[in-house]
């Protein structure tokens, strides 16, 4: 597997303090449709921070990070910002860069505030990280298929397992006891592709599905998706609701 070659771009500032968005009025105040992350943030990678949002035009957009505009923050490869979605830019992610960060959108009619957090992974070996936390509750039909997707950043390799919570009673003492069932149903890996930077260790994210098959009854009930290396492991979990 190769790494990914991020394209070279200048290392100019752009830092500003504000963003004013033109356009036509609607007599709303701001209102942030989505902010996220898009890639985990791991060093040397470039990280997007989405902050779109809908309302009254003009508007302005101010970036802050640990409550202190961007303007007063001075980076090797500062900020940049796409104004027709409102996208701050970090390049090449440092570990300096951890902190938390706020879009503010303002108009005549108000604001709104989403605060996001950035947490810079070192790049070093280290246990494997879901990146996209599999849906809580998952609903389906018995004797309907389902499939549960969740993604994982891998460094170097990782093995992956599905576990079943189960209630067990022994027949003899009638004590119920809580236990765990390795599942072998099919399931799907596919390396979705590199996510370090050339200089970096080996990262990967994979996209893992897990394939259940007309399902019975035993089937509901509460699972758990480890990922795990010589380093260290990551969990996260579902539910499988019965739907009526």
């Amino acid at each position: 597997m190769s790494q990914i070659d991020i394209t070279q771009l200048n290392l100019l500032y752009r830092c500003s303090k504000e963003l004013l968005i033109l356009g036509k009025t609607n007599g709303k105040a701001p209102r942030i449709l989505d902010g996220q992350i898009d890639i985990p943030e791991i060093v040397l990678n470039d990280v997007n921070i989405k902050c779109s949002f809908e309302g009254a035009l003009p508007a302005n957009v101010t970036w802050y990070k640990d409550d202190k505009p961007l303007s007063e923050i001075h980076r090797k490869n500062g900020f940049q910002f796409t104004k027709q979605k409102t996208i701050l830019r970090i390049k090449e992610l440092m570990l300096s860069d951890g902190g938390k960060y706020r879009c503010v959108v303002e108009n005549v009619f108000g604001k709104a505030v989403k605060l996001f957090t950035v947490e810079p992974l070192e790049k070093t070996l280290s246990a494997p990280i879901f990146v996209s936390p599999v849906v809580r509750n998952q609903y389906a039909r018995s004797g309907s298929d389902l499939n549960v997707t969740v993604d994982a950043v891998v460094f170097s390799t990782a093995h992956f397992q599905l576990l079943h919570h189960l209630n067990q009673t022994d027949p003899i003492t009638q004590k119920t006891e809580a236990t765990l069932k390795i599942m072998t149903i099919p399931r799907v890996i596919t390396l979705i592709g590199p996510e370090t930077h050339k200089k970096s260790s080996d990262a990967f994210r994979y996209r893992l599905t897990f394939m259940f098959k007309d399902m019975t009854e035993s089937d509901f009930g509460s699972y758990s998706i480890m990922a795990g290396n010589t380093v260290g492991y990551s969990v996260t979990q579902f539910i499988l609701i019965k739907r009526d």
